[in-house]
């Protein structure tokens, strides 16, 4: 079981996201405090594994305290009515960053997030190199994508899967007929997931698939991909000039000859 500290000023967030730990067996809230002082007096004897922090506290700045003070090795998840602060939160190295009010998909995909750090060896995936466990693939030829959700899992059809983009350590996937899933699982683990069944990685933020997409559209700037959902996709520059000798792989081209 991992030790969960909140320091929230606000009772009624304090409350509300109490009440939301409290559904995960694996989390056990340990301590809770309304200013730095409070947590100050109490972590230096205490340990905790994860911590829920707001930024703006009374008694000052709680990110100022985490970069200067704090000698702790919980991980921390800032929880701010300020989205300002992002940029911030991730240059200490927080887990994540959630802005007020919580949502409840939100704080589902934080939560993941922090317990697939602690997998044991068996359950521990490769990232970045092999598709990770929660990103399951069934053999080719069933072509489904296994999503963890709080409830269970979302049985995704491949073929159903128009792009993914990515969002920070995030990723959205964009599906025909449905609305959008949202994963805590990064790009390039789809990329590594998804690649062999015709997806193609055409910019940093966007991972499409070759069968949805509709048009190839040339600007001035470069160019676009136009998606079976109406979307457009923009072209990373390195693959521009490319872009059609890899769409030769995926499509028929007609021979000019005959």
């Amino acid at each position: 079981m991992f030790k969960v500290a909140i320091v929230e000023d606000e009772f009624i967030i304090r409350q509300s996201l109490k009440n939301k730990l409290a559904q995960y067996p694996q989390l056990n809230l340990v301590g809770e405090f309304d200013s730095i002082a409070g947590f100050e007096a109490w972590h230096p004897t205490e340990k905790a594994d994860l911590l829920f922090l707001d930024i703006t506290l009374p008694d000052g700045n709680m990110m100022e305290y985490i970069r200067n003070q704090y000698s702790g090795d919980a991980y921390v998840i800032f929880i701010t009515a300020y989205a300002d602060y992002a940029a911030d939160a991730f240059n200490l190295k927080a887990l994540d960053y959630i802005v007020k009010p919580i949502q409840e998909d939100r704080l589902i995909l934080v939560i993941q997030k922090f317990l697939s750090l602690y997998k044991t060896d068996s359950e521990k995936t490769i990232l970045e190199t092999e598709p990770t466990e929660e990103i399951k693939l069934f053999q080719p030829g069933n072509e489904k994508l296994l999503l963890p959700v709080m409830e269970g899992y979302h049985l995704v059809p491949i073929s159903d899967i128009v792009r993914c983009m990515a969002e920070i350590n995030y990723t959205h996937l964009f599906l025909i007929g449905n609305a959008p899933l949202l994963s805590s699982y990064n790009l390039r683990q789809f990329e590594v997931s998804l690649t062999p069944f015709g997806f193609l990685r055409v910019h940093k933020s966007h991972l499409i698939n070759v069968q949805h997409i509709r048009k190839v559209l040339r600007s001035h700037d470069g160019g676009n991909l136009l998606m079976t959902d109406g979307s457009e996709v923009p072209i990373s520059r390195n693959l521009r000039g490319d872009m059609k000798t890899l769409l030769k792989k995926y499509c028929i081209t007609l021979n000019a000859s005959t």
